[in-house]
Formats: structure tokens, C-alpha cells, sequence
């Protein structure tokens, strides 16, 4: 991926656009804000970096996101939140519901200058339903938020709930603040990277005993396939920095698409690079991709060996046959690559198929999460049994890792990654979490190792070496 651009010290909107930008907003406000009903206001924006243009927008919470190598490549910074739509014991044909009715009442009123925009909801859940105690406290079950301000390259947009009790003249000087501030250099956008303190997570024997108990538990046919997580946890010297750590992801290379994220909610957040999607939806068009099976890059076991693997091929299979099987039902068509291909990244080469339908009707986007997540490259197979295996033996929760993230837009189209490549940080302490996906050939200090390359992206961003 390419490294943040540098960009000379300038303002967000020069000083016409700026007037022109605040003009526009108070007009809007006096004549489209209407108590009890949702509207987002749509401005023109310069074409900065996501880094860049974060800097400009009001600190807190918020998103940040880009996406590469997708048909719905999207780069976009949020701040603040208008509504949130969380996720519940009602599930998320409830949460999808809510979704489709905010679609249906929000206004949207643009600035003829203003750059292509349609309002989104960005979000995640959690692995699994409920929320997760201790450390992923804060990111609870899951939500889908409407930024309070969002920016995407030539737009800024300003959503209101139609429940504010703050006057108009707030939000004017809000903008006039981002209008102001100027971009940074590159490698300030960066951060410096923390001192490493300490370092703890699951040692390898008692990785080994789970391993063991998995396979016990294909021998006895409980199950075929279980993804195994492990956390490693980072202390440092000060806190870490999530938009710096996002923006040292970017230098991150690899093959295929990827997904670049950061969720803050006050003092914690959750960052990663996943390489792996979960749906796409444009119309009635839907994507998704098997991901399964990996190899050390480093390890002298290149694209050949890796297609050759019976052992990959095998857990490669199980995912493929899963996401065929959940897809199949609502589509009149649905094509299945004929083989897998191989994705390098920096650090890890995996098997991907790729899978492309035409839906037999419009589907919720969160209808298509529900019935994908998680594929067996992230949980096990059977699904059920997976899932109450990891709950009942997983040794760290899993709060967000590995769950969905990503959004959903007011025309229907959505993308969802997998959350992994993953960390949760909260101040000086960085939760890293890695998985393996575990069959019956698995060995466990092969398995070990995978994680430990696995790890190597969040690593990285941190400045850090794996631990033996």
C-alpha cells in the first residue's frame, strides 16, 4: 500500500471556500433542520489523505477507513457520532430494520460543489453475540453509527439526528475550526513509536493442550475445522497512538484487497489491516471471498507449496463449501473460482477463492452478514459447534477481533471485512490477537508459528519483534 502522501502546511478549505462552505451550512440549517427528523448536510471538501483530513476534523471518537483493490474501494474519516444504532438481544434483523427506517426519514442537502457522497452507517460486531467483558468493553455487542461529521475525498458532511438541543451557531463554528486547521507533515501523521515495556499472552504448551483437545474433538467427530485465536498483549511506556498506528499500516504491503480500519470509542480503539472480505454488496450484486490456509512467506514455502499443501487445501475446502452452501439459497447465480489463488502479503501468503452472485432479490446488508458470519476461516465448521467450543474454551475474549466490520450506505450498498490483522489498544497496552485454523492434520507448534507471523502485521505498526 502506498505511504502517506506529504502535503505542504494549508488550510482544510481555503478562505472563499470556507465563507462560501459556512454560508451554505447556516442557510441549510435555518431550512432544513427540523426537529424530530435526521438530515445530512453535504459540503465541498479538498482531496486529502484520510490521515490528513482526521487531523482536521474534531478530535474524539470516530472512524477511519480505506479499502484497496475492491469494487467499492472507499476512503473515508469520521468524528462523532449523530446516532447510533447498537446491536441488542433483538439480533439484527431488528438492527437492519432500524437501519432501513433511518434510511427512509434522512434528508440529504448538498452544496452544488461538493463531491460524489452518499450517507453511510460505519460499525462492527463482535465475534459473537453479547457483549465482551474487561477490555472490549466499550466496543459492547456491536453498533452502526451516523457520524456526526464525515469526510471522504471532495465532500464533508454534517448529520443531524433532529433530536440536538445544540443551536445552529455550534455546528458553524465547528466547521469554521475545520476549516482552519492544516494538514501535517507525513511523518507526523505517523506518531512516534512507543517503548516497549512487557509482553504476555497464552504459552505454547497450553496452545499445544488446545490444539490436542480440538483434534480429540475431529477424531470424535464433534467437529471438522476449529479457528483458534490467541491474544498477545503489549504494555508500553506511553500511550499508543491509534490514528499513528493507522497510518503506519498504510506502508503495509501485499497482494489483493485489503481493509484498513480504526474505531475509536474514547479511550480505547480497534485497528488493523484485514486482508479479508465478508460481503460486498452493490445492487444485486454480491462478493465474498474464501480465505484459508497460509504459509511463511519467509519460510520458503511460496505459491507452489502453498497449492500443493493437502493439508491447506483441505481447510481451504471446508470455508469454500460453507460460504457456497449460505450464499447458494439467494442467488440465481453464483460463481465459484474453480481453484484457489494464492495472496501474498508482507508477511503471510493464504489460499483465496473468490465468490461472486447475482441476488434473486434485494437483501438487507446485515441479512447477508448474519448469514455469513463467521465462515469456517475465522470460526470452525460445523458453525454451532464452533462457536460453543471457542466460548467455552478460548482463553481471551474476542470481543471485535475477527467479527465484521465496515458499513453500509442510504442506496443499499455495503462492505464488511473480517476484523482480523487486528489489535485493541487501550492507552499503554495493545491487545494483538492472531488465529489458526486447526483440522485434524494440524500441528501444533506449526500452528504456533503461523500466529506468530500472523502477529507481525500489528507488530510492525507498533515497532515491535514477536515474541519467541
Amino acid at each position: 500500500m502506498s505511504a502517506v502522501p506529504a502535503l505542504s502546511a494549508r488550510p482544510f478549505l481555503d478562505l472563499s471556500a470556507a465563507d462560501d462552505a459556512t454560508r451554505f451550512l447556516e442557510r441549510s440549517l435555518r431550512e432544513a433542520a427540523r426537529p424530530g427528523e435526521p438530515v445530512a448536510i453535504v459540503l465541498p471538501a479538498p482531496d486529502w489523505s484520510v490521515e490528513a483530513a482526521a487531523l482536521a476534523l474534531p478530535a474524539g471518537d470516530g472512524v477511519r477507513w480505506s479499502a484497496r483493490g475492491t469494487a467499492l474501494a472507499r476512503d473515508a474519516a469520521t468524528a462523532g457520532q449523530a446516532l447510533r444504532l447498537a446491536a441488542d438481544e433483538a439480533g439484527l434483523d431488528a438492527l437492519g430494520a432500524r437501519v432501513g427506517a433511518l434510511w427512509h426519514a434522512l434528508r440529504v442537502v448538498r452544496h452544488p460543489a461538493a463531491g460524489a457522497f452518499v450517507p453511510f452507517l460505519a460499525g462492527g460486531l463482535a465475534f459473537a453475540p453479547g457483549a465482551a467483558p474487561g477490555a472490549w468493553e466499550r466496543f459492547g455487542a456491536g453498533h452502526l453509527d451516523l457520524p456526526r461529521w464525515t469526510f471522504v475525498p471532495g465532500a464533508l458532511a454534517l448529520a443531524l439526528a433532529g433530536t440536538e438541543s445544540d443551536p445552529p451557531a455550534r455546528w458553524v463554528e465547528e466547521l469554521r475550526a475545520i476549516a482552519a486547521r492544516r494538514t501535517a507533515p507525513a511523518a507526523a501523521l505517523a506518531g512516534t513509536i512507543p517503548l516497549a515495556l512487557g509482553r504476555e499472552g497464552l504459552e505454547p504448551a497450553a496452545w499445544r493442550a488446545l490444539v490436542e483437545e480440538i483434534r480429540t474433538g475431529i477424531d470424535r467427530g464433534a467437529f471438522a475445522k476449529i479457528v483458534l485465536a490467541r491474544r498477545e498483549v503489549v504494555s508500553t511506556a506511553e500511550p499508543i497512538d491509534p490514528a499513528a498506528v493507522f497510518a503506519r499500516l498504510g506502508h503495509a504491503g501485499g497482494d489483493g484487497p485489503s481493509f484498513r480500519f480504526c474505531f475509536r470509542e474514547g479511550d480505547a480503539a480497534f485497528v488493523g489491516l484485514s486482508p479479508e472480505l465478508l460481503v460486498e454488496i452493490d445492487g444485486l450484486a454480491v462478493a465474498t471471498e474464501a480465505v484459508a490456509g497460509s504459509a511463511h512467506r519467509g519460510a520458503g514455502t511460496g505459491a507452489g507449496p502453498l497449492l500443493e499443501s493437502a493439508k491447506d487445501r483441505a481447510e481451504h475446502a471446508i470455508v469454500v463449501e460453507a460460504i457456497r452452501g449460505r450464499l447458494a439459497p439467494l442467488c440465481d447465480e453464483l460463481a465459484v473460482a474453480a481453484g484457489p489463488a494464492v495472496r501474498s502479503l508482507e508477511h503471510v501468503s493464504h489460499l483465496v477463492t473468490a465468490i461472486r452472485g447475482r441476488l434473486k432479490r434485494p437483501a438487507a446488508p446485515l441479512e447477508l452478514v448474519e448469514r455469513l458470519h463467521p465462515t469456517p476461516s475465522v470460526g470452525g465448521d460445523p458453525r454451532a459447534a464452533a462457536l460453543r467450543f471457542l466460548a467455552s474454551r478460548e482463553p481471551a475474549p474476542r470481543g471485535w477481533y475477527a467479527g465484521p466490520v465496515g458499513w453500509t450506505d442510504a442506496s443499499g450498498r455495503a462492505q464488511f471485512a473480517v476484523g482480523i490483522r487486528s489489535a485493541l489498544l487501550l492507552g499503554p497496552r495493545a491487545h494483538l490477537y492472531a488465529g489458526a485454523g486447526i483440522v485434524r492434520a494440524s500441528d501444533p507448534d506449526a500452528e504456533f508459528a503461523e500466529t506468530a507471523v500472523k502477529l507481525r502485521t500489528l507488530l510492525d505498526a507498533l515497532g515491535l519483534e514477536p515474541a519467541p
